[in-house]
């Protein structure tokens, strides 16, 4: 059967060329040995780009490094803006729609009074066309910006008062330009954080971020509805006694909404999602963790086009650091997969995640060496189940719950058999195909046989990776040809 199976898959593979190869490349960017954050990648008319920042601790000033990559992670091309900063802070990198990128970021200027927002609109070459400062007194940190219907701008960042002592939210309106129409500011008497900002389709803005001035009084998920013009709706948190950060959120494409973050149940910081609808009304809320890790935290997270989700962030263990962390959930938020990735064993984490072309996942963020005392951009490209290399097994659990099963005939044109092996009565199973989109998910028993018998007759021609989990989160993954 396997020197069958060996005959068979490269005729199928020329077959079957509407697919796409998978795609797989692990690089750090290290320029002038400095230190270096990958900020997010976009894709752009096939090629990647992304915009690192760079700090000389000797000369204490800052750089942007522009960068375009082709699909397999080759750089074509790299530009260096000095804007005139001692420091930076995370931004977002957004694609204009007629040419060329917008940068939205957050400075200390030269001078060193004060941390502001900065907003730059690059060509396609990584020049910058025009470059935005909105100065305030006060600090300024983190930035989440957006282009909005009319052509305009609107970006949303923590601003701390002159005393350092408390930090309400503040959301900025330009025009095309970048020149600034109004601000105004969120929050109450505490602290509250800005992570990401959604222009709705009425033209309202949902604000996410995080509160201490209201809900529990711990760190709340602080989601905020504001008019057009900036003035608040209403506001709502979402947490308990305990410490919630709100990090992204996403419209979907039932109209509902998705808010990502972390929150702390027992003493353990977990990954969280919750869905809203329009009116702030929670629909379903989880909980994520990676086996055996200390915390977990989601960054940013994706709807693909059948509905599911998949989000990136990092995950903690205390003996081992942070891993940069990739899962996948299923419309109702169930954990179909989670994977946790290192480069350098030491402390790696992603801030951003992009659905690619060949069906995978690009995979972006930061990754710290202790050995050389260097922190470099990372990229990380993975199939559509997450391997960072061809055939790699991801399972819910780790390696040790990994299970082997028989799986027969392979390829198959009718019925598929799958043994019990070690697996209890009630296993969950999911069937992708090779992009990576859910084909059918199910909760077969096994409780009158000791093998499953799965019509797949239905199925096109093609190649599918084959899914389960029990409740003991002893798992498989194999891949099935279908002639």
């Amino acid at each position: 059967m396997f020197q069958r199976l060996l005959f068979l898959l490269p005729f199928l593979l020329t077959a079957l060329g509407g697919w796409a190869q998978p795609i797989y490349f692990d690089k750090l960017f290290d320029y002038d040995h400095q230190t270096e954050i990958l900020l997010n990648a976009v894709s752009n008319e096939g090629n990647l780009v992304f915009v690192a920042r760079s700090r000389d601790v000797y000369a204490d000033t800052a750089v942007l490094y522009f960068v375009r990559m082709d699909q397999e992670g080759n750089e074509l091309l790299t530009n260096v803006f000095n804007p005139r900063a001692r420091s930076m802070r995370a931004g977002t990198l957004i694609t204009h729609p007629d040419s060329g990128y917008v940068f939205f970021n957050s400075i200390e200027d030269t001078s060193g009074v004060g941390q502001n927002l900065q907003l730059i609109r690059f060509n396609d070459i990584g020049e910058a066309i025009w470059t935005v400062e909105y100065p305030r007194d006060g600090d300024d940190f983190g930035i989440a910006g957006i282009q909005c219907a009319d052509g305009g701008y609107a970006m949303y960042a923590q601003a701390a008062d002159t005393s350092g002592n408390s930090a309400n939210n503040m959301f900025i309106r330009t025009d095309s330009s970048g020149t600034e129409q109004w601000r105004k500011f969120y929050g109450g008497g505490n602290w509250e954080a800005a992570y990401d900002l959604l222009e709705l389709p009425n033209g309202d803005f949902f604000l996410l971020g995080w509160t201490r001035s209201y809900g529990h009084g711990q760190r709340d998920f602080y989601l905020v509805k504001t008019d057009p013009q900036g003035d608040e709706i209403w506001h709502k948190t979402y947490g308990t006694s305990n410490m919630e950060t709100g990090t992204d959120i996403i419209r979907l494409s039932d109209g509902n909404y998705l808010l990502a973050g972390a929150q702390i149940i027992d003493g353990v910081d977990k990954g969280k999602l919750i869905k809203v609808n329009g009116s702030g009304t929670i629909i379903w809320q989880e909980e994520y963790l990676y086996p055996g890790s200390d915390a977990t935290e989601i960054n940013q997270i994706l709807e693909l086009e059948e509905g599911s989700f998949v989000g990136t962030g990092v995950t903690d263990n205390s003996g081992e650091g942070n891993a940069g962390w990739l899962l996948k959930t299923d419309s109702e938020g169930n954990l179909l997969w989670q994977r946790k990735y290192n480069h350098n064993q030491y402390t790696d984490l992603f801030y951003g995640v992009l659905a690619t072309d060949d069906g995978g996942f690009l995979l972006s963020g930061q990754a710290i060496n202790l050995d050389n005392n260097s922190q470099d951009a990372w990229l990380l490209k993975v199939d559509s189940i997450g391997c960072p290399y061809p055939n790699c097994t991801v399972g819910i659990e780790e390696e040790e719950k990994i299970v082997m099963v028989d799986v027969w005939p392979n390829p198959v044109n009718d019925v598929l058999n799958i043994e019990k092996a070690d697996f209890s009565a009630s296993l969950e199973m999911t069937v992708f195909d090779v992009n990576g989109r859910l084909m059918t998910s199910s909760s077969p028993s096994f409780s009158e046989s000791e093998r499953l018998r799965i019509d797949v007759s239905s199925w096109p021609s093609g190649l599918y990776i084959l899914q389960g989990c029990d409740e003991k989160g002893r798992s498989f993954s194999v891949k099935v040809i279908k002639e």
